[in-house]
């Protein structure tokens, strides 16, 4: 006599996915094939080191070279190089005070600008994680932003 075995429960439905969802698994599987071909290509070129910590350190100064130039050309650019659409998003308050905060950060360094709303936005939620939730704006001081 043989036992069926109840315990195993059937697959998972998946749900569909929007087009959306659809086009970014897409692209993201093309990345993902994209890294397998550049790993690919850079092997070679590792594999015939003598050791791994020169591999190491040819792959480190490589991306170290990359990522100093890429900064570099990151540095240069302000706010007004970039573009920043807000179309898609509704009327409303909060909209209307980033198109305001992006026109008046348009002649600054697009990093700087940033990493400054940066700061704001973790004061805010270092404010909203405690007791000032549901409190007005006029309990927070320019002075808790800037050091």
């Amino acid at each position: 006599m043989t036992k069926k075995n109840s315990s195993k429960k059937s697959p998972a439905k998946r749900k569909p996915l929007s087009k959306a969802e659809l086009l970014e698994e897409m692209a993201k599987q093309v990345r993902v094939e994209h890294q397998k071909t550049l790993a690919k290509a850079i092997w070679p070129i590792v594999a015939k080191l003598p050791k791994i910590y020169d591999a190491q350190t040819a792959v480190n100064a490589a991306a170290g070279f990359i990522q100093a130039e890429l900064n570099k050309k990151t540095e240069e650019l302000k706010v007004s190089d970039l573009t920043v659409d807000l179309s898609k998003e509704k009327a409303s308050d909060v909209k209307d005070a980033v198109q305001a905060l992006v026109e008046l950060l348009a002649p600054e360094s697009a990093t700087d600008a940033s990493q400054l709303l940066q700061v704001f936005g973790k004061q805010f939620t270092l404010y909203s994680a405690n007791k000032y939730l549901d409190n007005s704006m006029d309990v927070i001081k320019m002075d808790d932003f800037i050091a």
